[in-house]
């Protein structure tokens, strides 16, 4: 072949593979082809190219001969400028090779062409790699292919040039493993047969490159969905062998905790556990509640009382009514309706954390939940994907008006009987269903039955002692309301320091009574945990129903998506007002300011003073204020520090769960490999156990440069072998290639494999592998690697 085409074939082929490499590393650059001058750039890239192509062909008189020119010039160069001026310009060319502006600009044509020749030089010596390890060029391709897909389904821009030159890489490279993997009848001229086709690719190449192209790309919206499908799941699984059936909480960690445990330090900790996506702006923080708790013994909350399937759709319900009963015209201006979707990310709950006063939740075909009286339950329960939509209404805490509402309801239900409270109560939650059952799915004796079990189960009897009463009658002293008294203790307490490491609690701590006595007389500091707990017992100590609730606090604004994570993890007490229902107070220092944010009035002040005085009017929906009434969110104190991990953080994270599973898999895939080939090795006949460790053999003489010519037959090969004085063997090398003439005798003599042929193969390759090892060390340890990795193969 090489006769018929007048050159060496391997050589041309070597040149323009350096081409390719050479064109995605300089054209690529979207630096080189713009500035000033792009076509002396592109001159000097195609010069220093030829001088490159040149220097292989050339023979090793003319090599030296060429580089000792280029070697003058530069020395001349050098010279001219000056030794301080060549070595700043050497000193600056790197900054500038990372992008950084420099302080010569006039030398940005030398920076270019010292890139250039480096680019040369190093494109050269991996193509020189690439021949002798031709997986590395396979792995380099891999690596372009997959760089190539993450820009595209990332939408990271890369520049035309480099996508076309990066393709015809790929082809050619695509093109030679076909052609190494293809027995031909006709002889091994590999190169020589890619040399026929490189014509077409380079062909293909160039009207790539001159083809127009659209000024929008192309989505590819079926593979970019394929591509998030594959993604999204291989997320659920690694979340799934992560976390298993645990529960994704620890108090220590995150604050929120399915035993209710008072005490100890919270450590730093954030990792995105869900997102909140909902329709209309919410400038306020985001409560989901999790889990409710009613009983306290001084060190740890739990919940007793197990049962009322519906109590979470019953509290809002009752304040629909009361809003309602108590101002029907304008009832926006104290609930405003809100929807919104949160989708589970990087953990696992038994759980379904929903925002106060939910009103409808649905999930998919798999979503599955019940209600243990204020407390959400996934049946199956929920992680990564897991995705459900709620219905809420948001109240308006931080209007006087709200507050208003409040005190006249709790002050005066002489304007509806308890029973017709029931009645509007049972038929709101009817309305919730769509009123397609005949009869409400709670009647009224059950509303009226769950609403005196919450003073049975959430009151309970709280003691304070002599020094405790007295402060806390003092902090109460001018409050004339109950509402008064409990605002009056939340402002107390929300001014005292919020802390996460208060340390635990002393031993003297044992009941309520105790508790009270260490928080409010002597520590006066911790974290919500510490706030809510108080609260919860000095609202109960003065015969308010009251209740301690764990979730999250999520600072909301607008309506995109709102990243949860882990260390926004809260807990806050709820009070129930007969006639209103349960809400929610905020006395952990920092946190009012976003608990109490308010939206304006539609309502004229005359309006709002006669409010309580309007009769119940049944109204269908609630609607929302105007977006521009709406205060700004104000920003939060330093309580937990988040941080945004984004996808930088979401990849760590994978690599965390996908490395060692990935190593595992390979460690697997190469012991089933081994076992496989030990297994077939062992059935296989004496020949061809022979022929198998002859193969051996001859892979080691090749790596010690004794390969069989294309032509050349196995004992050309042997004695050209034992003619080698370039291997320091301890015996003769005629007696250690003495398996080739058994071989031969075997192909073609017909001689019969015996059992002690195949051992004296086995034991000229030890021989020959302790010459490798000494003569061709690095070929020596990718021996051993790849006996380790395919022995069989």
């Amino acid at each position: 072949m090489k006769e018929k085409l007048g050159f060496d074939a391997g050589k041309v082929y070597r040149v323009v593979n350096i081409g390719l490499l050479m064109c995605m590393g300089l054209i690529g650059r979207e630096q080189f082809r713009s500035g000033e001058r792009p076509g002396i750039r592109i001159l000097a890239a195609v010069l220093i190219f030829g001088i490159s192509a040149g220097l292989i062909f050339m023979r090793t008189r003319g090599r030296i001969l060429c580089l000792g020119a280029v070697g003058v010039c530069l020395g001349t160069t050098m010279a001219f400028a000056g030794r301080t001026e060549s070595l700043v310009f050497l000193r600056s060319f790197f900054p500038w090779l990372w992008g950084n502006s420099v302080e010569f600009a006039e030398w940005e044509m030398g920076y270019e062409l010292m890139l250039g020749t480096g680019m040369a030089v190093l494109c050269f010596l991996t193509e020189l790699l690439f021949e002798r390890f031709p997986a590395l060029k396979i792995g380099l391709s891999g690596l372009l292919l997959t760089g190539l897909l993450y820009c595209l389904f990332n939408r990271n821009r890369v520049i035309r040039p480099a996508v076309v030159f990066i393709l015809g890489y790929l082809l050619m490279t695509y093109v030679e493993w076909t052609q190494r993997h293809w027995e031909k009848v006709c002889g091994r001229g590999r190169k020589a047969h890619m040399l026929w086709i490189m014509p077409f690719i380079l062909l293909y190449t160039v009207l790539t490159l001159c083809m127009p192209a659209p000024e929008k790309p192309y989505e590819w919206p079926l593979v970019r969905a394929v591509y998030h499908q594959i993604r999204e799941n291989f997320r659920a699984f690694t979340q799934s062998i992560r976390w298993g059936n645990g529960e994704g909480f620890d108090m220590a960690f995150s604050g929120f905790s399915e035993d209710g445990e008072v005490g100890g330090n919270l450590q730093e900790a954030s990792r995105e556990v869900m997102t909140v996506q909902m329709d209309r702006g919410q400038n306020a923080n985001l409560y989901l509640t999790g889990k409710v708790y009613d009983t306290f013994d001084g060190r740890q909350w739990e919940q007793r009382y197990q049962g009322d399937q519906d109590s979470v759709f019953l509290d809002t319900a009752e304040t629909l009514c009361a809003v309602r009963k108590y101002n029907a015209r304008y009832r926006g201006d104290y609930m405003y309706e809100i929807n919104a979707s949160i989708n589970y990310r990087y953990f696992h709950t038994g759980f379904v954390f929903a925002p106060v006063k939910v009103w409808r939740i649905e999930g998919g075909r798999r979503f599955a939940y019940s209600c243990n009286d204020g407390t959400l339950l996934l049946k199956r329960g929920g992680g990564y994907g897991t995705e459900y939509r709620v219905q809420y209404y948001r109240m308006n805490l931080g209007q006087e008006e709200f507050w208003h509402f409040v005190e006249e309801q709790s002050a005066d239900r002489a304007v509806m009987s308890s029973g017709e409270m029931d009645e509007a109560i049972s038929n709101e939650l009817w309305t919730r269903i769509g009123r397609e059952e005949k009869e409400p799915p709670v009647s009224p004796e059950e509303v009226a039955r769950y609403r005196q079990g919450i003073t049975e189960r959430y009151l309970g009897e709280v003691v304070l002692s002599r020094e405790a009463s007295a402060y806390v009658a003092e902090i109460t002293g001018e409050a004339g309301t109950m509402l008064e008294k409990l605002k009056a203790i939340e402002k107390e307490l929300s001014g005292w320091i919020y802390t996460k490491s208060p340390g635990l609690l002393p031993e003297s701590v044992k009941d309520q009574e105790s508790f009270l006595d260490y928080f409010l007389l002597e520590s006066r500091q911790g974290y919500c945990t510490y706030f809510a707990t108080a609260f919860v017992l000095l609202a109960r100590a003065h015969g308010i129903p009251a209740r301690f609730v764990q979730g999250y606090c999520v600072p909301a604004q607008g309506t995109g998506e709102i990243n949860v994570y882990s260390d926004m993890a809260h807990a806050w007490p709820e009070v129930y007002i007969a006639g209103v229902g349960w809400i929610p107070f905020e006395p952990t220092p920092g946190y009012g300011g976003l608990r109490y944010t308010s939206w304006g009035l539609n309502q004229p002040d005359e309006d709002a003073a006669e409010a309580g005085n309007q009769p119940y009017i049944e109204m269908p929906e609630f609607g929302a204020p105007a977006m521009e009434e709406m205060p700004e969110m104000p920003e939060m104190e330093d309580v937990t520090d988040v941080e945004d991990t984004g996808e930088t953080g979401y990849l760590q994270r994978m690599l965390r769960v996908a490395l060692p599973v990935i190593v595992l898999l390979c460690v697997l895939s190469v012991l089933l490999e081994n076992a496989l080939g030990r297994y077939r090795y062992g059935r296989m006949s004496p020949d061809g156990k022979f022929r198998e460790e002859i193969r051996r053999n001859l892979r080691i003489l090749s790596a010690l440069g004794l390969e069989r010519g294309q032509w050349e037959t196995l004992q050309e090969m042997r004695e050209r072998g034992t003619g080698r004085r370039d291997l320091t063997v301890d015996r003769d090398m005629r007696e250690v290639l003495r398996f080739i003439e058994d071989y031969e005798d075997v192909v073609y003599g017909a001689r019969p494999v015996t059992e002690d042929m195949i051992w004296e193969a086995v034991k000229k390759r030890q021989i020959l592998v302790e010459l490798l090892k000494r003569e061709r060390r690095l070929a020596y340890y990718y021996y051993r690697m790849r006996m380790v990795l395919m022995r069989y193969r």
